[in-house]
Parts: structure tokens; C-alpha cells; sequence
């Protein structure tokens, strides 16, 4: 089921008012609702486009074109961010230390892009 056919199937089920002649049709009914609200905060966008770069070029595409190509969404694809340990703060810093805090900065950057791409 797509993200945009469940959006129109809880908007039907919020709009319509169960009979209330049944009590367990009335728990199916708005255990539908439960699910799919539940359905849609996990359910993940489709990509928009594709991109990728050719010399220097940026190119867009509307499906996959290469292997290469990179996804793009609307929204955020909510990847739980991962930082650094206290451990690894101090690692950084004892191996960095006396430096200019710029290096500082980007070995601190470089660790968490490590784990979080």
C-alpha cells in the first residue's frame, strides 16, 4: 500500500462515524485507524529524483539511472543520529592536543560523519 493511498483510507476512517451496533466492529474500526497512523510514521518517503554528478555537472534524474545515483527525498529519512563518546572526545583531544581547535573541529567532524554515513 503507498504512503498516499493510506493517507486517503485514515482520512476516510477519521471522517466516518462507526454505528456503534457492534462493539467488537467498533475495536476493528479504530484499531484500523491506530495502524495506520502508526503505518505512516514509519513508512519512509519514496525518492523524488535521483542525482549524481558527471564531470563537475550536476544531473537529476527521474528513476535510478545509475548505480551511482544518489536518492532525494521531501523529508528528512530520520536516521537516529549517533554521537561520540566521552571516551572518543578525549581520545580526539589528547591526540590533537596543542593544535589550532580548527583541526580539533574537523577530526571531531570527521568521527561523526564516520558513523552516521
Amino acid at each position: 500500500m503507498t504512503k498516499e493511498v493510506m493517507k486517503q483510507a485514515l482520512d476516510a476512517l477519521k471522517n466516518t462515524t462507526p454505528f456503534g451496533f457492534n462493539m467488537e466492529a467498533d475495536k476493528r474500526f479504530y484499531s484500523a485507524i491506530e495502524a495506520l497512523e502508526e503505518a505512516l510514521k514509519q513508512e519512509q518517503d519514496e525518492p523524488l529524483a535521483w542525482f549524481r554528478e558527471e564531470n563537475g555537472e550536476k544531473i537529476y534524474y527521474e528513476t535510478k539511472a545509475w548505480d551511482n545515483c544518489l536518492a532525494l527525498y521531501a523529508t528528512s529519512q530520520n536516521k537516529k543520529w549517533v554521537g561520540l563518546t566521552e571516551d572518543e572526545i578525549y581520545k580526539i583531544a589528547f591526540q590533537l592536543e596543542g593544535e589550532h581547535w580548527k583541526k580539533i573541529f574537523n577530526a571531531i567532524d570527521a568521527k561523526l560523519k564516520e558513523r552516521n554515513t
